[in-house]
């Protein structure tokens, strides 16, 4: 309704009867609204709880004004009020608050932004819902309501504007469910009171321009279902964009369906596999508001949480004892003590009290598996001070699955200097906590070990002490009997089956081995241990090849280490077949302790005899090491003593063979020695002098001797004695033997000889 006075007409019979007169005129149109429809936003919108149900908010508004007079007209605000505004959700007051701007900035000609502060007094129920939402939808739908009075400047001047009213619904962004939240780290620690302590840090991004404090909550840590602990926060707050949330509980699973439900979550974690854990929201610590305590117990986030597998690695481990068993099918069976040290990625304090393994053995330059070991599930003791793992094995199989291969890696470790292996596969394990026990299942492991030894090394495990032969009836083999030194330097010892092995010295080629052992159910013990291994002595078949047999005997019998290789190998185990097949193995053998002659003595009545005959007769103790019985058929030596040589002895005795019994020492008859045709009186005399001595003279013999031992077997024997001891004896010469025709001797015992010896001299 408008009034006014009608001051000038043009025409003025009109303006006499109207000037002065007032006229009421009514003018009606559409409703013009003062704010642009859907133009409210909140650039910025903090809230937070203050106490019972008021709630403090700092927030931004953004709006743009109608221009009711035009383009052309001027136009600003100058202020404005919102008086008793309404939120309202889903057509339910939700709050009410003033809004007294501290600021107004002017953005376009139309649009403006408001900063204020507030504080709200909301409705419980319908508050907390629009919170709920709020946190876990992408977008909030209100309505607000209020009566607005605004300072405006027109072209007619400032005008105030009262009581107009205000009603637009806008959408409010929310924080989407914190769907891209993600745990950065977790750390666990010791247990206190029975629960497994934690601390935990994650990261979010609020894509809302709102943000929300809650104050200090709680909230239940679950899973599928299963509580398995608590979640507090001192400060849950949520503000747009990044956001870094850090939280401490305890893991606390109570039912036996909780314990078995936390540790399929700590197998996922220890495998570095997704774990999709479940926040609710328990109470809220800081503040009793209702709205509050509705909103943290409406809480529920799905916390995904995926890692790298931690490192889980075994820094040390001794085995104390352990024993293997070698079977004809080609498996292990393994009975052991051992502890493994090994670093866990938990620092709370656990007992481990039981594993099952199941480990893959492989090069680690080839990913093929060799063997693999399945232990079931197994009591162990572990010692928190140590971090070690003390496992007893009983009659596990180790199941070989490339005997050829496996044994390559023994032959390469020899060429080589060395492989690296691994052990790689799953442990399940149970772990003791305060609370109760869980189970991990198929954690991977994986461990590279070095893997090396030399020939050298090798060899010095196996030792042939000494080397016998036996009475036999054959000429192409005699029995032998071996004493064997096995040197284990490990914990570990074995049950390796039978073996045979073809021998030949080192450096001949021989197209058949010289000697055959054989053991039956071979167990190698640790430590030192002494075998007594019976076998065959063969001749080899081609006499250009009996040079090789010959100083084999001669080194033994001359007391020189022989090192023999073997050539052939058979073994019951496959693996081990494989492994001896593959490794080129030497051992020494000593040579034996007592020689095949150890004192000569030369018998002069008169020089003059000697001097003219050029003979000297000698006898000789002799000593026979072998348990056969040698009958020596020739003998071709050469003598020399101290300056130069004396004579030779040569006589072939197959008519009348010189026999000594086994393993016994025996005086000779007199043996018919040549002395040079050209003889140094001065290296004659200088020898007489000492073989009348105490010390008696030290004479070198060389030359060859040809013998049967046993019944049959024919042999030759090398020597090349240094300082073989020689003494005087002075007494009336006898019959030389063989140089006549005197019958095949068989000495009498040393003991009875020496009755018949008449005193030693001294030779000025």
């Amino acid at each position: 309704l408008l009034t006014a006075n009608l001051t000038s007409v043009s025409n003025r019979f009109i303006a006499g009867g109207l000037i002065g007169t007032e006229l009421d005129v009514t003018v009606s149109g559409e409703k013009m609204p003062l704010v642009s429809g859907s133009s409210i936003v909140f650039p910025r919108l903090a809230l937070h709880p203050v106490v019972s149900n008021t709630v403090g908010m700092d927030a931004e508004i953004q709006l743009e004004l109608v221009d009711i007079f035009g383009q052309d007209s001027p136009f600003s605000l100058m202020g404005i009020n919102l008086l008793g505004a309404s939120a309202f959700y889903k057509d339910s007051l939700a709050a009410t608050f003033e809004v007294n701007p501290d600021k107004i900035t002017r953005l376009s000609r139309y649009r403006y932004s408001m900063s204020f502060s507030s504080l709200a007094t909301v409705s419980p129920l319908t508050f907390s819902q629009l919170m709920l939402e709020f946190f876990n939808s992408t977008e909030v739908e209100l309505e607000i309501r209020c009566t607005c009075n605004v300072n405006i400047t027109t072209a007619m001047g400032n005008l105030t504007l009262k009581g107009v009213d205000l009603s637009q619904s806008l959408l409010l962004g929310g924080c989407g469910g914190l769907r891209d939240l993600e745990i950065d780290s977790i750390d666990v620690f010791s247990s206190v009171g029975g629960s497994l302590l934690f601390s935990a840090t994650g990261t979010f991004r609020n894509p809302s321009n709102a943000s929300a404090s809650l104050g200090a909550i709680a909230l239940a840590l679950e899973r599928r279902g299963s509580r398995l602990g608590q979640v507090f926060s001192q400060s849950m707050s949520i503000v747009p964009g990044e956001n870094t949330l850090r939280v401490s509980g305890h893991f606390l699973p109570s039912s036996r369906e909780d314990k078995d439900e936390f540790g399929r979550v700590v197998t996922s974690f220890l495998r570095g596999e997704r774990v999709d854990l479940q926040i609710v929201g328990l109470s809220a610590q800081s503040y009793s508001a209702e709205w509050l305590q509705r909103v943290v117990e409406g809480l529920a986030f799905n916390i995904p949480f995926e890692a790298p597998a931690p490192n889980i690695s075994i820094e040390s481990f001794n085995v104390s004892s352990a024993h293997a068993s070698f079977s004809d099918e080609g498996d292990i069976l393994l009975n052991c003590l051992l502890w493994v040290q090994v670093a866990t990625p938990f620092q709370a304090v656990l007992d481990i009290t039981s594993l099952s393994l199941d480990l893959v053995l492989a090069r680690c330059s080839d990913p093929l598996p060799l063997a693999r070991l399945i232990v079931p599930l197994t009591d162990v003791s572990y010692d928190a001070a140590t971090s070690r793992i003390s496992i007893s094995l009983s009659d596990q199989t180790l199941a070989v699955l490339e005997e050829d291969l496996l044994a390559k890696i023994v032959v390469d470790a020899q060429e080589k200097g060395g492989v690296s292996v691994r052990l790689s596969g799953n442990v399940s394990a149970t772990l003791r906590f305060d609370f109760g026990e869980i189970f991990v299942d198929s954690i991977p492991v994986l461990l590279e070990l070095p893997f090396r030894f030399s020939g050298a090394e090798l060899g010095k495990l196996v030792h042939v002490a000494s080397l016998d032969l036996l009475e036999g009836n054959s000429s192409d083999s005699l029995p032998i009997l071996l004493t064997v030194d096995l040197n284990n330097p490990t914990r570990a010892s074995a049950d390796v089956g039978d073996i045979a092995l073809g021998l030949s010295p080192s450096g001949c080629l021989l197209p058949e081995p010289m000697m055959l052992v054989s053991m039956k159910a071979l167990r190698v013990s640790s430590g030192s241990s002494r075998l007594v291994v019976s076998g065959l002595y063969r001749s080899p078949p081609d006499l250009q090849q009996h040079t090789c047999a010959a100083e084999f005997i001669s080194a033994l019998v001359g007391g020189r280490t022989v090192n023999v290789s073997i050539v052939e190998s058979f073994a019951s185990a496959p693996l081990v077949q494989a492994v001896m097949r593959a490794v080129k193995l030497t051992m020494e053998v000593n040579g034996l302790p007592v020689r095949l002659e150890t004192v000569a003595r030369a018998i002069i009545l008169d020089p003059i005899p000697v001097f003219k005959n050029k003979q000297v007769h000698v006898r000789v103790d002799v000593t026979n090491p072998f348990s056969v019985e040698a009958r020596v058929s020739r003998i071709s030596l050469a003598l020399e003593a101290e300056g130069g040589d004396i004579g030779r002895f040569d006589a072939d005795m197959a008519l009348h063979p010189l026999i000594i019994a086994r393993s016994s020492t025996s005086l000779t008859p007199e043996l018919c020695v040549d002395l040079l045709k050209v003889l140094d009186l001065a290296v004659f005399r200088s020898f007489i002098k000492a073989a009348a001595s105490k010390q008696g003279a030290q004479v070198h013999v060389t030359g060859s001797v040809q013998l049967t031992l046993g019944s049959q077997f024919s042999s030759t024997l090398f020597f090349d004695r240094q300082a073989v001891p020689t003494f005087l004896e002075v007494r009336t010469a006898s019959s030389c033997w063989p140089q006549q025709a005197l019958p095949a001797w068989s000495g009498p015992p040393i003991h009875r000889a020496l009755k018949r010896e008449s005193h030693i001299v001294s030779i000025d």
